[in-house]
């Protein structure tokens, strides 16, 4: 599938024909994966586009970059204008969005503070993550035999690129086998995270998200109704998968969840297909471009 291009792409403060939209091959972020980025969706609503949680979601970036120590060159506020006036700019009513801040040009080597800090705003159209069929039918999923990185190994509370070479090997691998995503387990073999999804679980009539399943092991997700927690919370509170309660210290498949479900800042949540089928939804909290 051809990628959907748009008109123009935001480069360091300025909007930049897609196609002139190039870095150097010797730029830190291809050798080292030194990238942070986040995941953005903009809705069409009456009001024109909006982009859900814009303010949580560029907070979430810069709190990324400070764990990786990269200074970010512009503000809180300048990113987040930057973000409405890229979709302004593509004449975007609905699209998907993604800023990025990488190590760029400057010398080769695991040492990357004399590589410059450069950011970049894409915008396209995505459609359904895993397929319009998703929400009708459901997914088949796997219990991958990948597990999520350790927290003590890459630090997942920050969205880094690097992160993202296990989503790679756990989509693979379920690709490969016949189905459709794979779900991860964490290094104590409790539920985890799809390879690019969180996971909320129905036992009974207790509900959780990975969050109150284990550790602090997951990447950082935005709720629809402020603030930030790790794990699938946002999707928990959302769509219903709140824990009732504390929770186990730990989830685990063979604790037998009657429903399971996926869910992204990329598409709405599905069921998996093998499980009890359920649709969720959810009201974005949304910024409106103007």
């Amino acid at each position: 599938m051809t990628f959907p291009k748009s008109d123009v792409i935001w480069m360091n403060g300025k909007l930049v024909p897609w196609d002139d939209a190039t870095i150097h091959i010797g730029s830190h972020v291809i050798h080292y994966g030194s990238a942070v980025f986040e995941g953005v969706r903009c809705y069409n609503t009456p009001e024109g586009p909006a982009i859900f949680r814009l303010d949580a979601h560029t907070e979430r970036l810069f709190n990324s970059a400070k764990i990786y120590r990269m200074d970010m060159p512009y503000t809180f506020e300048e990113l987040s204008r930057a973000q409405l006036e890229t979709v302004a700019a593509n004449k975007k009513e609905a699209c998907y969005i993604r800023p990025i801040v990488y190590r760029g040009y400057e010398q080769l080597g695991v040492n990357p503070f004399p590589c410059p800090v450069d950011v970049a705003i894409m915008v396209w159209d995505w459609g359904r993550y895993l397929g319009q069929e998703a929400l009708e039918t459901g997914v088949d999923v796997c219990v991958s035999s990948w597990a999520r990185i350790a927290p003590n190994t890459l630090p997942a509370m920050a969205k880094t690129a690097a992160n993202y070479m296990n989503s790679q090997l756990i989509k693979m691998e379920a690709i490969k086998a016949g189905y459709v995503e794979g779900i991860a387990l964490d290094s104590d073999g409790y539920l985890s995270e799809g390879s690019g999804a969180d996971i909320g679980a129905k036992s009974g009539r207790r509900k959780y998200a990975a969050s109150s399943m284990c550790r602090l092991t997951y990447s950082p997700c935005i709720l629809p109704f402020g603030g930030t927690m790790p794990g699938a919370a946002w999707f928990g509170l959302s769509a219903g998968f709140a824990a009732t309660g504390t929770g186990p210290a730990g989830f685990s498949v063979s604790d037998g969840a009657s429903s399971i479900a996926l869910t992204t800042t990329k598409s709405r949540p599905v069921s998996s297909s093998r499980t009890k089928r359920r649709r969720f939804w959810y009201v974005p909290s949304s910024v409106i471009v103007t």
